[in-house]
């Protein structure tokens, strides 16, 4: 008779089961191996799990979105970039030159910028979103296939020529994704945002592919 230990498939034999204790010892080795290897594949792939961190290369200088910019989600105007290739590729690697370059899942995505004004604008907005682009119909467009948006907004005080935000949530790719972007815009009328070269982070981690109902 012998009694299960778990659920790893482990078992413990009766004190009289003499014959029996080196086939035992056996095959829990083996039942321990199995379980070990899982839970090291397991965490391997929580580890490895494809990432990607980009920051702006050259310094960015942001002007009201009165002044005039790129085009982002809702029609604001400001300031966009994009998210580079993904470290620590899957197995096929993600082309995000293409439509389904992006593996169908689930995503964390966010980001954070840090800047200096020269003149602020008492009580005037900053904004910082991430979002991913969806391409519908062969369409890709920023300011209206986005999905997923994330938005962190800020509002200049009477004092201060620094200020930062940060910005995150789940995306979820059903196939159509695009590209992932970070979008800044303001309101201060006295002088341009100015945004130090590394100072613009965007970043996106796969999850991977999880239950939808």
């Amino acid at each position: 008779m012998t009694l299960q230990i778990g659920n790893h498939g482990l078992f413990c034999l009766d004190d009289d089961d003499y014959a029996a204790y080196a086939l035992a010892m056996a095959c829990n080795a083996a039942a321990t191996d199995v379980a070990l290897t899982g839970q090291t594949t397991a965490l391997d792939g929580f580890r490895e799990r494809p990432y990607v961190s980009s920051t702006n290369a050259s310094a960015q200088v942001i002007f009201n979105d009165a002044a005039g910019g790129s085009v982002g989600p809702e029609e604001l105007v400001g300031a966009n970039m994009t998210v580079a290739t993904f470290n620590n590729q899957v197995a096929n690697g993600i082309d995000t030159s293409v439509v389904g370059g992006y593996p169908v899942g689930f995503y964390m995505i966010g980001a954070s910028i840090n800047w200096t004004v020269a003149t602020p604008t008492n009580n005037t907005r900053r904004m910082l979103m991430v979002y991913g682009v969806d391409t519908v119909n062969g369409f890709t467009s920023s300011v209206s296939t986005y999905t997923d948006l994330y938005v962190s907004t800020d509002y200049e005080g009477t004092t201060g020529n620094v200020g930062a935000l940060s910005v995150a949530g789940m995306l979820h790719n059903d196939g159509n994704l695009r590209f992932i972007e970070s979008f800044f815009t303001h309101q201060n009328t006295g002088s341009t945002i100015n945004v130090a070269v590394g100072q613009w982070r965007a970043w996106a981690i796969y999850l991977g592919t999880g239950a939808v109902i």
